[in-house]
């Protein structure tokens, strides 16, 4: 690309794309605005679009300002050097009325910005007060620039000069159409100039700049005031002697009398004292122009000291040169003022591209983040087990407590207490356990809730990306939730944690063992034998209760000996009988107290007891896991519902990613074509 019409179409293809590029955000911006707005979680998803959407017509208005906008040369120099003379010299026929006020000392008290029209047929005068623009009179324009008015919030005047009226039309209408425009600055170093960083910021605009320096004040002084703003200046620098006829009158050209001579020491001034402009020394003019007007011409002995138009037509020459050189025949080329601007605008597409690049990125940071992190319950359920294993752990404390109180009861049997004495306190002591139990568990139970699961499931709400109001709904169900399960949980009935032996087993136990020592007697001959002698006592009792009788009638107290032995035989009989069956109702007793330890230690193990505490627990702890399985699904189905929306925001980034990759090929055109 070397001509202009290539240099505006790929100009046109980038607003192009950069408009593309904000239709492509639209998408995006609609799908954001699906997510739950009062959503903490879906803050950052929503503020990094909003970024975005806010910075792509900002960054569109920056292109569009380097394209369409204007080019500026500035025109710069010590106060009272000569720059409005310069403007008026370089924009006005000799015979009209100067445009910008001239005179001795501080004129210019604010920018004036000047561009060109072929339009207009008449010039136009406006002051810029914030953001207000209003028109003015030439003479109110006039007075004003110069002080002599009210200059309150004004920060600059605009003018619009209607090229028909100038002096060289044909470069000012090849400024109109270019875009470049005039910038008359304040003089440095005057009461006016207040605002240094204003002025550099000015400098870094500028595309040329135009020095203004005084013949006769090529000073280290002046030098000093103009260096630090010539440091932000552009590279090219267009150094112009003004009031050139007083030459004469500056020590510094004592002893000169040739003109050629004083240009010669004029550059090497130049060089000497304002070192950022020596290198453009060679390409200084020299201007009279605080007397172009004057009608008489030059005597014949100064007509080497003052070229025609005293040298205005030289500078303009130099200054048609680097605005379009087509028109002194050196063809279509790019211009040095178009190839600058083709410089600034792929300098602000990279600037514009970074930042539009940063804030897609953040998005795509965010989105990511957003759509890994969306809980999915798993943690607060992970959590909930651990509280239920802790309490869980408190169960089997409970068991291993009534164990170790009723095991010695339970020895107590058959000694101190009966057995159903033994049973009646197992009973009262486990009873006892499980109520102090039922309170600690309380605490216990409220402590592991809130410190582990509650906290848990109120993080995997913040982050979840339901709505403010539903979040905190659930979080209420949540806790009203824990609050039943507490409350449930000191009203469990722990009664049955304690098994008490079976009766039926003890009684079928000494039956057992009855009938076994029946059986052992029967297989004992000896025993057959004892019994025979026993059954004898016991029947011989009634024999000789009859003989007394008969004896009595032969001899009365043989009879009564008999009759007494007749009631003494049954009861050695029957004693005898009773010590016979001792040692074997002894083992039946053991028998059945072994039976009753022995279903108590079966009934009652540590295990068993903390199973039946946990059936009686069982009810809530479903009602719990219940209620927290609907919060969670009622997370979940909202999580659900943002992942879809984050997949789509995924593929609305990857159109405007699309654009961006046109935009910056873009770029790279357009730095091959400066190139």
């Amino acid at each position: 690309m070397s001509t202009t019409p290539e240099f505006t179409e790929l100009a046109d293809q980038i607003v192009a794309t950069f408009d593309e590029l904000q239709r492509a955000i639209e998408p995006l911006k609609r799908t954001a605005e699906e997510l739950p707005s009062d959503s903490d979680a879906c803050q950052p998803i929503l503020s990094a679009v909003q970024d975005l959407g806010a910075l792509a017509p900002e960054v569109k208005e920056s292109v569009d300002e380097v394209v369409k906008g204007k080019v500026w040369i500035g025109v710069v120099g010590h106060y009272s050097h000569g720059k409005s003379s310069l403007l008026n010299a370089l924009l006005q026929q000799p015979d009209a009325p100067e445009l910008l006020p001239t005179g001795d000392g501080v004129v210019t008290g604010l920018v004036s910005r000047i561009e060109f029209s072929a339009r207009r047929n008449s010039h136009g005068f406006r002051m810029l007060r914030g953001r207000e623009s209003t028109d003015l009179a030439e003479d109110d324009y006039r007075a004003r620039v110069a002080g002599r008015s009210d200059l309150t919030g004004i920060y600059a005047f605009d003018l619009e000069l209607a090229t028909r009226d100038l002096a060289a039309r044909e470069l000012w209408e090849s400024m109109d159409r270019k875009g470049i425009a005039l910038f008359d600055t304040p003089g440095l170093g005057g009461p006016y100039f207040n605002d240094a960083n204003q002025v550099s910021q000015w400098m870094r605009e500028f595309m040329l700049l135009v020095v203004c320096i005084r013949a006769d004040a090529i000073s280290a002084e002046v030098s000093a005031n103009l260096t630090p703003f010539l440091r932000d200046a552009p590279k090219k620098l267009l150094p112009v002697f003004t009031f050139w006829d007083r030459w004469r009158e500056s020590p510094d050209f004592a002893g000169i009398s040739d003109e050629e001579r004083a240009r010669a020491r004029a550059r090497e001034l130049l060089e000497a004292r304002f070192p950022l402009l020596a290198e453009q020394s060679h390409r200084a003019s020299f201007v009279s122009a605080r007397n172009y007007r004057l009608k008489t011409e030059p005597s014949s002995k100064d007509s080497k000291l003052i070229s025609a138009g005293w040298n205005i037509d030289a500078f303009r020459n130099t200054l048609f040169q680097e605005v379009d050189p087509s028109i002194l025949g050196r063809g279509r080329k790019l211009t040095p003022f178009e190839a600058h601007r083709a410089g600034r605008l792929h300098k602000r597409l990279r600037e514009s591209l970074s930042q539009i690049e940063t804030s897609k990125g953040r998005v795509e940071a965010v989105l990511s983040k957003s759509g890994s992190v969306i809980p999915d319950g798993g943690n607060a359920e992970d959590a909930l087990e651990a509280v239920k294993d802790r309490l869980f752990r408190e169960y089997d404390r409970l068991a291993s407590e009534i164990e170790e109180a009723i095991y010695p009861l339970g020895q107590e049997a058959g000694k101190g207490l009966t057995m159903l004495q033994a049973t009646e306190e197992m009973k009262r002591t486990s009873a006892q356990l499980g109520t102090d139990f039922k309170r600690q568990l309380g605490r216990v139970a409220k402590r592991e809730l809130d410190s582990k699961f509650v906290r848990e499931i109120e993080r995997d709400l913040d982050k979840s990306p339901l709505s403010r109001d539903k979040s905190d709904r659930l979080r209420d169900e949540v806790r009203q939730a824990c609050r039943d399960f507490v409350s449930g949980t000191e009203d469990i009935d722990l009664s049955r944690a304690f098994k008490p032996p079976s009766a039926i087993v003890i009684l079928t136990e000494g039956f057992f063992q009855t009938v076994k020592m029946m059986i052992s007697i029967a297989q004992n001959p000896h025993a057959w034998q004892t019994i025979i002698i026993i059954g004898a006592f016991i029947l011989l009792g009634p024999i000789l209760l009859a003989l007394s009788t008969l004896v009595s009638n032969v001899s009365e107290t043989a009879g009564a000996v008999l009759k007494v032995i007749s009631f003494v035989m049954p009861f050695i009989g029957l004693v005898s009988f009773a010590f016979l069956f001792q040692s074997e109702r002894a083992r039946a007793k053991e028998a059945a107290l072994a039976a009753y330890r022995k279903d108590l230690r079966s009934g009652n193990s540590r295990d068993s007891m903390r199973k039946r505490i946990e059936e009686a627990a069982e009810d809530e702890w479903a009602n719990l896991g219940d209620r927290v399985r609907r919060v969670i699904d009622a997370m979940n189905s909202g999580g659900g519902d943002v992942q879809s929306t984050l997949r789509r925001a995924q593929r609305d980034l990857r159109g405007i990613g699309d654009k961006l990759r046109e935009l910056s090929t873009l770029a790279e055109r357009l730095m091959r074509a400066i190139n």
